[in-house]
């Protein structure tokens, strides 16, 4: 007799095989391609953010592409695991957002022959490309990952803790048991709180970041993992709030309301029916009309409060506005002077002193070495096809997942691509103010978001195979992060010794400036991070030990690294006076005030030099350009030592 295959109602077939789902969040963690993978994504989100060292200029940017470049060349090393049949299937490589990002990466090392400066261009292709890789081997990962979603928030989620833990410790330390009012630059104490990152700005937006995925887990997981996600999701935003980064204040409520749209707009797509849709369009609108009331109709005069750094985004004369405003302008002028080729990538800040004059700057605002907007940033270091091309990833972004929300995959899925949808808003809105185009971990988390789309596309548009032996990918890659690891190590070295050498410029030590500037490596970038050519302190040594011929010599060198470094020309244009060419000197100075025209330091020496080619008139013209509060006694006494010199002639 037939055995019976009926199963008895609420018994468990035990000869099903379990989903990687049910097996959790270790499931086949102990296979090569599993253990690579986790340690990948691991190495990405957790790792990498804790790579940081206060003895370098920029505590968190080259020693994270660094960081970075050595962990895509393990994963290089180890790619072979993937490997099926003697061939790795990439037929993930002919999604066209993959192109746009490749095309993205050709237009900013095609930039770099337009440069002025090429050598600048060295650090946007090197990130550009680390990202580009970063981006297919995520892929490659999600694609062999069992339930990659459910593991890559979790992984997020330790990287959260770990952020906030050292944020909230910053705050309690150097805010809550603070003994001065403000910071040295006269900042509020919260600018201390920077977690590892240069500025507590990019501290706030990298955690913004990580909300989409930590929402995720909070949606996803359940009993005591579930609670872990929602603490450590409502500290995460209780330290955004606390940072009072505008951008990402912004970047939050945008991508909040474009959310909400678009679960307005398609709820079908989300199993929302028309009632639940009407409800959160009321819920948004009566949200949106009390926050629009509050803002403008509160008086409150502390200008760090809620309010009034919401107030401030749409103020134009509020906080840095002005000076940003003008920073975009002066952007707008130099895209229409170099509107196809652009002034090449990481030229912006040597080009845009070029069109400072007119605008007002004082001293004090000499130190935009970015436009503040990686949009216009893009435009004017990569012309209108670079503008393009990087407009054209948001928008394939954008068009994948519409196509998601659109397909049947199952809710989950979609639910995730929303969230990123609410990533890449809030990514877009901080790039309007900031500049995470530059920021490591933010490219990081843009990467991530692009592989989650690319990976959820790829389970509804079937593309044909395209088997790659692994050394095709790997051994050009590895040669490719072997120079990005050697140009790192070069910068983290220069940017080291820059440090150390302006200890001793505050020391007046001469002798061990110069003995220091002159082992300086400038193979890879003879700039550093603040646009000082590293010649400048050569020079500076050189002048003070009284080698005046020398330190003009090495002033040149510093001057072609960067002709816009208005102090720089300054100290050249002194070196020429003391050796009495008072023509080159006048030249000089003449470079120096057509970037500030009220720079009093050239303003003094232009005055001196034009007495000493005994133009009397003109001398007059300049020593009367210092404003009378600024006129000293020895000031006073040449103006009217010039004056003398007009009557007798």
């Amino acid at each position: 007799m037939a055995k019976s295959h009926v199963k008895s109602k609420g018994k468990k077939d035990k000869s099903r095989t379990a989903s990687p789902e049910e097996k959790g969040f270790l499931a086949g963690f102990f296979t090569p391609v599993n253990l690579v993978s986790y340690f990948f994504i691991f190495g990405l989100v957790v790792v990498l953010p804790l790579v940081y060292s206060a003895k370098v200029l920029d505590p968190a940017l080259h020693i994270r592409l660094l960081g970075l470049a050595v962990i895509l060349l393990i994963f290089s090393l180890f790619i072979g695991v993937f490997d099926v049949n003697g061939k790795i299937g990439f037929a993930f490589l002919q999604n066209r957002l993959l192109w746009f990002f490749a095309a993205y990466f050709l237009i900013t090392a095609i930039s770099a022959f337009f440069a002025y400066n090429y050598k600048e261009s060295l650090l946007d292709i090197t990130k550009t490309f680390s990202i580009l890789a970063l981006v297919i081997y995520v892929v490659l990962v999600f694609q062999r990952m069992p339930s990659w979603p459910e593991k890559l928030s979790g992984i997020v989620l330790i990287s959260a803790l770990i952020a906030v833990i050292i944020g909230f410790q910053q705050y309690y330390d150097r805010v809550i048991n603070a003994t001065v009012e403000k910071t040295p630059d006269g900042d509020a104490l919260v600018y201390f709180v920077k977690g590892l990152m240069a500025h507590k700005n990019m501290y706030s937006s990298s955690l913004m970041l990580m909300l989409p995925f930590l929402a995720y887990g909070t949606i996803r997981q359940k009993g005591f993992l579930r609670i872990v996600f929602v603490a450590v999701t409502l500290a995460t935003l209780a330290m955004i709030l606390l940072l009072s980064t505008r951008s990402v204040w912004l970047g939050i409520i945008l991508a909040t309301l474009a959310s909400v749209v678009v679960l307005i707009v398609g709820g079908n797509y989300f199993n929302l029916s028309k009632k639940v849709r009407k409800i959160a369009l009321v819920i948004s609108l009566v949200a949106v009309i009390a926050g629009i009331a509050i803002v403008f109709t509160y008086q409150g005069k502390d200008g760090f409060s809620v309010v009034n750094r919401i107030k401030s985004i749409v103020d134009p004369g509020a906080s840095n506005n002005p000076y940003r405003l003008k920073i975009w302008d002066i952007s707008f002028s130099m895209a229409k002077d170099y509107p196809l080729t652009g002034v090449g990538a990481g030229n912006w800040k040597i080009e845009s002193p070029k069109y400072y004059k007119g605008y007002g700057f004082g001293k004090d605002q000499l130190n935009w070495v970015r436009p503040h907007n990686d949009f216009l940033w893009v435009l004017t270091e990569k012309g209108i096809v670079g503008f393009i091309i990087f407009m054209g990833i948001f928008f394939m972004l954008f068009w994948y997942l519409i196509r998601v929300w659109r397909s049947e995959l199952p809710l989950d899925r979609k639910v995730l691509a929303l969230l990123v949808f609410g990533g890449i808003i809030g990514y877009m809105t901080d790039s309007a103010f900031s500049f995470p185009l530059e920021r490591i971990d933010q490219q990081v988390y843009l990467g991530l978001m692009s592989a989650v789309v690319i990976t959820l596309h790829g389970q509804i548009a079937v593309k044909k195979p395209l088997g790659i032996r692994p050394v095709v990918v790997s051994v050009p890659a590895m040669l490719a992060f072997g120079f990005i690891i050697i140009y790192g190590i070069s910068e983290i070295k220069m940017e080291v010794m820059v440090k150390e050498a302006r200890q001793y410029h505050q020391k007046s030590d001469w002798k061990k400036l110069h003995d220091l500037s002159v082992k300086i490596p400038t193979t890879f970038r003879d700039i550093d991070p603040e646009v000082m050519p590293v010649k400048w302190y050569e020079a500076l040594a050189l002048a003070n030990l009284d080698k005046t011929e020398e330190a003009r010599d090495v002033y040149l060198e510093a001057v072609k690294a960067n002709p816009t470094r208005i102090n720089v020309l300054n100290n050249l244009g002194r070196t020429y006076f003391q050796l009495g060419d008072y023509e080159n000197a006048r030249k000089i100075f003449e470079q120096a005030l057509a970037i500030l025209p009220n720079y009093f330091e050239s303003t003094v020496n232009m005055a001196s030099t034009l007495y000493q080619l005994k133009d009397y008139k003109k001398s007059l013209e300049y020593w009367e350009r210092i404003p009378k509060n600024k006129r000293n006694e020895p000031i006073l006494n040449n103006i009217e030592m010039v004056k003398r010199k007009l009557q007798k002639e």
